[in-house]
């Protein structure tokens, strides 16, 4: 294989990896039950409880996607519950930073809930 080509293939592949760098990559359904996606979940409820005096319950990890920036963030789609009404079901989305280090781990940056 000649100089040019090989040059060719690694550029292509140096823009393809960057082209992927920072964004939103899908959590896989056989991953969604994984203990970093979990405790996501988790921290992004009882978060959300603790700074709007709520008693949600996580049920269910719907689907997610993970982005590393720094650390990793995930955007999570949550159905939850209210502890005062099991049967009352509701979806959220939820983005947790998880950070490489420090005080503070974890940092919940959005908890919106999804209208029907």
């Amino acid at each position: 294989m000649k100089k040019p080509q090989i040059l060719a293939i690694v550029l292509a592949l140096t823009v393809a990896g960057a082209a992927s760098l920072g964004g939103w990559t899908k959590i896989e359904p056989e991953h969604l039950k994984d203990q970093d996606v979990a405790e996501a979940a988790a921290f992004a409820v009882d978060q959300h409880n603790r700074e709007g005096a709520e008693n949600l319950k996580l049920v269910t990890v719907d689907s997610g996607e993970s982005q590393v920036v720094n650390g990793k963030r995930y955007r999570l789609n949550l159905t939850v519950s209210d502890s005062g009404n099991a049967d009352a079901l509701s979806k959220y989305e939820a983005i947790v930073w998880v950070h490489p280090g420090g005080k503070s781990p974890k940092e919940l940056t959005s908890f919106k809930k999804q209208t029907p």
